[in-house]
């Protein structure tokens, strides 16, 4: 049995183990101190304690003393829940007061006249709905394909608010994690500021967004903070040094640890981009596309998953899933990022490096610093250039990344020959 083999089966050993630890935990935590109250909870009951409701209709008329969790197709809230509640449905309604905050995952939620959030409410679906008089003591904050907001938020009212919307903010997020550097066309256009005479809702709703009915939406304040900004203008050579410096020394952090802890590696890598850069880049931009869309689609199964063992009323092995599953995909999905962020740019400013001081007939160590040094200061200079540099930043992504994939591959292929040729007993 191969090494790697081994290993691999430890992992999922372990994995199993950690899942098993997990799932007596958490049933015997249900045991104690939740109450499971099938899909319906009386108006006349009182329940001291944490409430997990689930079924096809669920209905939440009685008084919670504590935490609410509710998942099924239909979920209404009528009467008081003192803690915060957590909701995973189809359809949410709104119709009663709960004193904490409110976290829904549903197509649509609608927070009816007189319903009351003592905190906050977060959302994340298709349709958000708040009536008039619906009252949100803290903040709201979601991210939705449509939204009518007629209902009071006592501070900050932030919603991405569009098809379009959320692409960009996507779009943007994985842009600053490849380059570093914003995207001016994926920036909202202004900043629209609620009237501060109108109380009814808080500021800074972002473009893309809705405002509540019978208020008016006034960039009074954003213009104000423009006029403020150019009354004290910035000196765009000091703070382009201080990004270059600031950018460089991360990267030399990053850059410094590998050398030290995997240096064969790194010396592999920016070889690899060496002699197959067109392969480096073509692999880099698959390894990139599958490494974000795969994330998305393990969140989303890993989520659906753990709701399908919630729905049979297995909260245990639901609650231990998302605990095992969402950890690991952080851990590999962190791992992922950091190779796009800062390996990528490693290898090849690595390259870049050795290759300048072997056109002087230096021949480098791999665990001297100088090559990474050199190669470092001519990336970070370049992609300070504008618009030119993101395009580098994004091309050097792809062939570092490239890189890591191709070695992987190689290896991988490399362990499948060998334990084929392994002799059998």
């Amino acid at each position: 049995m191969s090494t790697i083999l081994a290993r691999r089966r430890q992992l999922f050993a372990i994995f199993m183990l950690a899942f098993a630890a997990l799932f007596v935990m958490t049933q015997t935590a249900l045991a104690d101190d939740a109450v499971l109250q099938g899909d319906t909870l009386n108006s006349d009951t009182t329940v001291e304690n944490d409430v997990f409701l689930n079924g096809s209709d669920v209905a939440l008329n009685g008084t919670v003393v504590g935490d609410a969790f509710a998942i099924g197709r239909n979920v209404v809230i009528n009467g008081n829940v003192q803690g915060s509640t957590l909701i995973l449905a189809e359809n949410i309604v709104i119709n009663g007061e709960v004193d904490g905050s409110i976290y829904g995952i549903a197509v649509s939620l609608n927070a009816l006249s007189g319903s009351t959030i003592g905190r906050s409410l977060y959302f994340l679906g298709i349709s958000l709905i708040t009536e008039k008089e619906a009252q949100i003591g803290r903040d709201l904050t979601a991210v939705t394909l449509g939204a009518r907001l007629a209902g009071s938020v006592e501070r900050n009212t932030k919603a991405i608010i569009g098809l379009i919307e959320i692409g960009k903010v996507v779009l943007d997020r994985v842009n600053a994690v490849t380059t570093g550097k914003p995207i001016a066309a994926l920036q909202p256009v202004s900043t629209l500021v609620l009237d501060p005479a109108n109380q009814q809702t808080a500021p800074a709703i972002f473009a893309g967004s809705v405002g509540p009915a019978g208020t008016t939406l006034s960039p009074t304040l954003a213009q104000e903070d423009d006029q403020l900004a150019a009354e004290v203008p910035e000196n765009a050579a000091v703070n382009w040094i201080v990004d270059r410096l600031r950018n460089l020394i991360t990267l030399l952090v990053f850059g410094g640890l590998a050398l030290w802890l995997i240096p064969i590696k790194v010396d592999k890598w920016s070889n690899l981009v060496r002699s197959r850069p067109l392969a480096a880049v073509g692999w880099g931009l698959v390894a990139y596309i599958v490494g974000f869309i795969g994330a998305a689609i393990a969140f989303m199964l890993i989520l659906v998953i753990g709701i399908s063992f919630a729905v049979v009323t297995l909260w245990g092995l639901a609650w231990s899933w998302w605990a095992v599953g969402f950890s690991a995909l952080a851990l590999a999905f962190s791992l992922f990022v950091v190779a796009v962020a800062f390996g990528s740019k490693i290898i090849v400013a690595y390259l870049i490096g050795r290759l300048i001081l072997e056109r002087f007939g230096s021949q480098p160590n791999m665990r001297k610093p100088w090559p990474l040094l050199l190669g470092l200061i001519i990336f970070v200079l370049l992609c300070g250039i504008p618009y030119l540099g993101w395009a580098i930043s994004l091309i050097v992504t792809f062939l570092g990344l490239g890189a890591i994939w191709l070695t992987y591959m190689e290896s991988k292929n490399q362990t499948g020959k060998f334990e084929e040729a392994e002799p059998t007993t």
